[in-house]
C-alpha cells in the first residue's frame, strides 16, 4: 500500500476549475499503477484533496493524495477506510489511513471488474465484448471501461452474483 502525494489526477473529473487534464497528462500515472498493480482505495471526505488558495474562477481543486494497494493488501485489510481530513495551514488536506475501519463511516468501495471463465461458454459474450469494444471512443482506457461495464451487467444477468454466492456457500 502506498499513500500520498502523487501529484497528479487520475482523470479530469478529479479536478475542478481552470484548464482540462487531458488524456496525455494522465496517462504515465494510470500506466504505473497498472504496471504494480495499484487500485485507488477510495475515499470518505472531501473530493478534492489539494487547492489553490485562489478566489472565485481562479480557484483550482483537485485529488492529488491518495491511497493505492495491491489487491493481496486489500484482501489482508478488507475493512481499511481512507479518510481526506480537514485542511489546516496547508493546500494539501491530510490523509488517515485506517486499516481497522473504525475511525468513520466508509464510502462505497469502488466496485472491482473480474472476468468469468464461464462466461466463455456462452457463444453471445463474444459478440457482448465485440459490441462493447467498436462502442466507445478510441482510448484504450475508455474501451476498457465500457466492456467491463457491459460485461458485468450481462454477466449478473445472466449468472447471478457468482462471489457474493461463494461467499455464502
Amino acid at each position: 500500500m502506498v499513500f500520498g502525494d502523487f501529484n497528479q489526477v487520475l482523470e479530469q473529473k478529479k479536478k475542478k476549475g481552470r484548464l482540462t487534464v487531458t488524456f496525455t497528462q494522465t496517462r504515465g500515472f494510470q500506466e504505473a499503477l497498472q504496471l504494480n498493480q495499484l487500485l485507488d482505495l477510495g475515499f470518505v471526505g472531501h473530493s478534492f484533496t489539494w487547492t489553490n488558495n485562489q478566489p472565485g474562477d481562479s480557484n483550482v481543486q483537485e485529488r492529488l493524495d491518495r491511497a493505492v494497494a495491491t489487491i493481496d493488501w486489500q484482501e489482508a485489510f478488507p475493512e481499511a477506510v481512507v479518510q481526506h481530513l480537514q485542511r489546516y495551514r496547508s493546500d494539501h488536506c491530510p490523509i488517515l489511513v485506517d486499516v481497522a475501519g473504525t475511525k468513520v463511516r466508509r464510502r462505497k468501495r469502488p466496485h472491482l471488474f473480474r472476468f468469468e471463465e464461464m462466461w466463455l461458454k456462452r457463444a453471445e459474450c463474444k459478440e457482448i465484448v465485440s459490441r462493447a469494444w467498436t462502442n466507445r471512443q478510441n482510448k484504450i482506457w475508455g474501451k476498457l471501461k465500457n466492456c467491463s461495464k457491459v460485461l458485468d451487467e450481462w454477466g449478473q444477468e445472466n449468472f447471478g452474483k457468482i462471489p457474493k454466492e461463494i461467499k455464502e456457500q
